[in-house]
């Protein structure tokens, strides 16, 4: 006997098995489309506040290589969260990368950020940096070397 014939057989003794000898039942058919409404709440994007120039914040941006630079920004609360943006603009593409971390005991964030690390970023020369903190944002901007 064929294979698939005996598999066919087999699946159909189990229908009958599991379901009867009786037809299946269809809904009636309505007349109106159901329609099914969630309400959502309205979402708003929580805004980055204008970079303002506090007296005991310092930020510092060096470049360590042709792609990469170190920020330093000096002055916050200790184990502050801090958010990093570095964002790039050229007449066809934008690209911003968030990094997130927190002040040391003295109040010091650092780190290091490979701008243009992938060669599809090769053409974002002028980066603006902004550090945000609980007592609002600090910004920089810097011009990378052309590839």
């Amino acid at each position: 006997m064929n294979i698939n014939f005996t598999k066919v057989i087999i699946c159909s003794i189990a229908a009958l098995l599991l379901f009867g000898c009786q037809p299946l039942e269809t809904p009636p058919a309505s007349a109106t489309p159901l329609v099914e409404v969630q309400v959502l709440e309205p979402m708003t994007e929580t805004p980055v506040p204008a970079c303002v120039l506090l007296p005991d914040v310092e930020l510092s941006v060096d470049l360590i290589s042709e792609d990469s630079v170190h920020i330093r920004i000096t002055g916050l609360l200790p184990n502050e969260t801090v958010h990093a943006i570095f964002g790039s603009k050229t007449k066809d593409r934008a690209v911003e990368t968030v990094v997130s971390g927190s002040a040391d005991e003295k109040g010091v964030f650092e780190y290091s950020e490979n701008l243009r690390g992938h060669e599809t970023l090769s053409a974002f020369k002028d980066w603006q940096i902004r550090v945000v903190h609980s007592r609002g944002s600090t910004c920089t901007e810097i011009s990378l070397p052309e590839k």
